[in-house]
């Protein structure tokens, strides 16, 4: 998500990664809680009412406070939340390890280049 202000209503810009998205809908801000309305979807710099999963958009809300937007949250519909994790718990295989890992250790995510 993407924050941008202007005249009352709140920018947000992702991708509609499934269902659909309509001007006019209510739609619940995550993982603040925030419900707000669409105003306005813009797609591909042109203006339209409906977005489909696949499609990369800007959406103008109203009705929230932006500084309840975070990076990487999530519009969904009312009465279908996206739940939001506190906890992960993983099972890691580490092939060709070259240093140890400890307790605490702190790790990326890419893994290294071979060439």
């Amino acid at each position: 998500m993407l924050l941008h202000l202007s005249h009352g209503q709140v920018a947000v810009c992702g991708k509609v990664e499934a269902g659909g998205i309509r001007t006019g809908s209510k739609v619940l801000v995550m993982p603040s809680g925030d419900l707000a309305t669409v105003k306005t979807i813009e797609r591909d710099s042109s203006s339209c009412n409906l977005a489909r999963a696949g499609d990369n958009i800007s959406v103008g809300l109203q009705g929230m406070d932006p500084s309840h937007l975070v990076s990487g949250g999530v519009i969904c519909h009312p009465d279908f939340l996206v739940h939001v994790a506190s906890r992960l718990e993983l099972k890691i295989l580490v092939l060709e390890i070259t240093t140890p890992i400890l307790v605490g250790l702190q790790v990326s995510g890419a893994a290294p280049r071979s060439g």
